[in-house]
């Protein structure tokens, strides 16, 4: 993996954990927030953690993020804060800037002013639970192209000690089975699926289908 500089801007809940997060895959992250004491609270956990008003451009020069190859705003509340260290952020040449927003209108602001990427991580953590009660087996959904998305389901008891080509998927419901994820040595590991694989007690189905068949996926009994 190549280490890449990286700065986090706002250290609440999702800052910090996305800083923690970087940190831990051996990047070299810098991490900044106004307040000292949810500064102090990462600084063991990250290359270096600033106090520092995200949204002026010469605290965050003097915090070094003028060098950052990635930043990460996550600022909410108040929407100028998160737009100006942005704005500030392309400014200074940072390549890519990936920029939480809080609502469609805050999206839109953030993208204007030259964020490379929005996240959403209120809505998609609710949409996330809202998929979990309505289908618990599945544990991820993506859509894909219209009427199609790519599904992460738990693998089904009836299918543990199945072969790939045995389940019958594909021909008997019209699903393919892409890949498997699998826990093998407190590592977790994903494999394109073969034929001959066989389907183990724990793992997860990469699945590919119709939209319309989350629904029956996603149940507790489904085949």
């Amino acid at each position: 993996m190549i280490t890449k500089k990286c700065a986090v801007l706002g250290l609440g809940s999702f800052g910090s954990q996305v800083a923690i997060s970087l940190a831990s895959f051996g990047h070299d992250v810098l991490a900044l927030d106004i307040d000292p004491e949810v500064v102090e609270s990462v600084n063991s956990k990250v290359s270096r953690a600033v106090v520092a008003d995200a949204s002026d451009k010469e605290s965050l020069i003097a915090a070094g993020a003028k060098v950052v190859e990635v930043a990460v705003v996550g600022l909410g509340t108040p929407i100028d804060a998160s737009t100006l260290a942005t704005l500030h952020l392309r400014e200074l040449g940072v390549e890519k800037v990936i920029a939480k927003a809080v609502t469609p209108d805050h999206a839109r602001v953030l993208s204007k002013v030259g964020a490379t990427e929005i996240v959403h991580p209120e809505r998609d953590m609710a949409s996330k639970l809202a998929l979990q009660l309505r289908s618990p087996n599945i544990v991820e959904e993506i859509p894909f192209f219209e009427g199609y998305a790519l599904f992460k389901v738990k693998s089904p008891p009836k299918l543990w000690g199945v072969s790939i080509a045995q389940s019958n998927l594909r021909s008997k419901r019209g699903i393919a089975l892409v890949a498997v994820e699998r826990e093998e040595n407190g590592e977790v590991k994903q494999f394109a699926a073969k034929p001959a694989d066989i389907i183990e007690k724990g793992d997860k189905l990469i699945l590919f289908s119709t939209s319309t068949i989350a629904d029956e996926v996603g149940g507790t009994g489904w085949l």
